[in-house]
C-alpha cells in the first residue's frame, strides 16, 4: 500500500520541465507514475476489465530521461503532470493527471499551456490529443474530457482505431474502444 499524498498546499504550482537526470530518482519516478496511475485508474474504471495501470516506472523514466515531462509542483510536492513530444513537427500530449485534491485549481489547463509553449518552441505548428473511448456507447467521463479540450480551443478530427502494439491492452478492455483525436493548431508566439 503506497503512502497518502500529502494535501496539497496554498502557494501557486509553478509548471516546469523535469530535468533529465531525475530519470534516476526512483522516488520522484515513483510519485509521478503513481499520480498518473491513481488518475487513470479512476478515470477509466469502467473500460477495463481488472486493474490496468496506465503507465509505470520505466516508460516514466524514459519520457524524464529524453526529457518529455512537464511537472506542476507547489514547494515540492508534484501536483500534476503531463507528457509531450514534438514527431514531425507535430506536437503531443498524453498522461495529462493531477492530484484529485488540486483540481479547480486550473492546473491541468496551465500543463496543456506549457505543453503546447514547448512544442511551439520545439518547431511544432500544431498539437494532438488521443482519448480512449468507448465505440457505440456514450460515456459520460469522456465526453466530459473532450469537450474540456474543446474549451481549450482542440477540435476533433476524427477517431482512429487502437494501435496495433496495444494489442495486449485491447485484450484487457471490458468494452471496445477507439481513440478520438483532437488537434489544436500553434500560431507563432505573438501571433
Amino acid at each position: 500500500m503506497s503512502t497518502p499524498r500529502p494535501a496539497p498546499v496554498s502557494a501557486a504550482p509553478r509548471i516546469q520541465p523535469l530535468p533529465p537526470a531525475l530519470a534516476g530518482d526512483h522516488a520522484v519516478v515513483g510519485e509521478i507514475t503513481e499520480l498518473i496511475n491513481a488518475v487513470y485508474l479512476v478515470a477509466e474504471a469502467d473500460l477495463w476489465s481488472g486493474d490496468v495501470q496506465r503507465t509505470d516506472v520505466d516508460e516514466v523514466a524514459a519520457s524524464i530521461a529524453a526529457g518529455h515531462i512537464l511537472v506542476a509542483r507547489s514547494e515540492e510536492q508534484i501536483l500534476g503532470v503531463v507528457q509531450t513530444r514534438v514527431v514531425d513537427g507535430l506536437g503531443w500530449f498524453g498522461m495529462l493527471a493531477v492530484d484529485p485534491r488540486a483540481r479547480g485549481l486550473g492546473i491541468g489547463g496551465r500543463l496543456i499551456e506549457a505543453a503546447e509553449h514547448a512544442a511551439r518552441d520545439a518547431g511544432a505548428d500544431a498539437m494532438r490529443i488521443e482519448v480512449l473511448t468507448p465505440s457505440g456507447i456514450s460515456h459520460r467521463p469522456k465526453a466530459d474530457l473532450t469537450r474540456w479540450y474543446e474549451r481549450h480551443g482542440y477540435q476533433r478530427i476524427g477517431t482512429e482505431p487502437l494501435p496495433v502494439d496495444a494489442a495486449e491492452l485491447t485484450d484487457l478492455l471490458a468494452v471496445p474502444c477507439h481513440l478520438e483525436v483532437l488537434r489544436k493548431p500553434l500560431p507563432a508566439r505573438g501571433g
